[in-house]
């Protein structure tokens, strides 16, 4: 094994792992906001406030790393992230669902800048596009996994998916703190600026996907819940769209040879 995917292992299954936590956890949410009374305009308005909270955290991820270095963001982050994924299981009011969902939003902009930082910093520049790729394959597998997992557990009970959630969350932890190795990203001067086109198209692209990536997992289970579907079925159909998105991620990234066509 090379010494860059030595370096980057702890990162791939760190973020796979997390992943697997994402996937057992976030879909159940829409359904224990609904047990209290929320609407799905309020559901929704969740998802808006978690996603704008990463935006913020997105922001601020870079100084951060360059003030306290990236291990030390990440595992602060996910030690919180274990909490918040764990207080999902006591929140009594939709104000508390909010304010959960707000912090989880900081949390994983800091955990996704960072971990994606690490693998561009320590890849060689003729495999950082593949890297990425296995990046998203393994945050997507993960994510694929969990709600099969996930659904079963809240038919088991309700509070379950949080605890174990929680509980898968503590893994990366573990490996970050005793495999990742620390690294901060060098100052590089003299790059030449972006073009607005080169900003523009990217941020477009993402805003698209996500507005299609998380509207559909947001709500899913309410569309299901409503249309009779059972928790086991419900779980296979989250995780059948979840496996959808690891096809193009990985033939994308780890199959195409050139920028302009990725």
């Amino acid at each position: 094994m090379t010494r860059e995917r030595t370096s980057l292992l702890p990162a791939f299954l760190s973020i796979g792992i997390m992943g697997l936590s994402m996937g057992v956890s976030m879909p159940i949410l829409a359904l224990a906001m609904e047990k209290i009374g929320a609407t799905v305009t309020l559901v929704g308005l969740s998802i808006l406030v978690a996603n704008s909270a990463a935006l913020v955290s997105s922001l601020l991820t870079p100084p951060a790393i360059d003030r306290v270095g990236g291990k030390n963001v990440l595992i602060w982050c996910m030690m919180f992230l274990c909490i918040i994924i764990f207080l999902y299981a006591a929140a009594r009011s939709i104000g508390h669902f909010f304010f959960l969902r707000a912090i989880y939003g900081l949390l994983m902009g800091f955990i996704f800048v960072t971990t994606e930082a690490y693998i561009i910093a320590l890849s060689d520049p003729e495999r950082r596009v593949r890297n990425m790729g296995i990046y998203g394959v393994a945050i997507a597998a993960g994510s694929a996994l969990g709600p099969i997992m996930g659904f079963r557990l809240y038919e088991m009970g309700e509070k379950l998916p949080f605890y174990i959630g929680a509980a898968v969350c503590a893994l990366p932890l573990l490996t970050i703190i005793i495999l990742l190795k620390p690294y901060t990203p060098p100052k590089r001067e003299g790059r030449r600026p972006l073009s607005p086109l080169a900003i523009i198209i990217p941020i477009i692209s993402a805003m698209i996907f996500g507005l299609i990536y998380d509207g559909i997992l947001g709500l899913i289970a309410l569309y299901l819940e409503n249309g009779g579907f059972l928790l086991s079925q419900m779980g296979l159909i989250v995780t059948s769209f979840l496996v959808g998105g690891i096809i193009p991620v990985s033939y994308t990234h780890l199959t195409l040879p050139t920028k302009r066509i990725v």
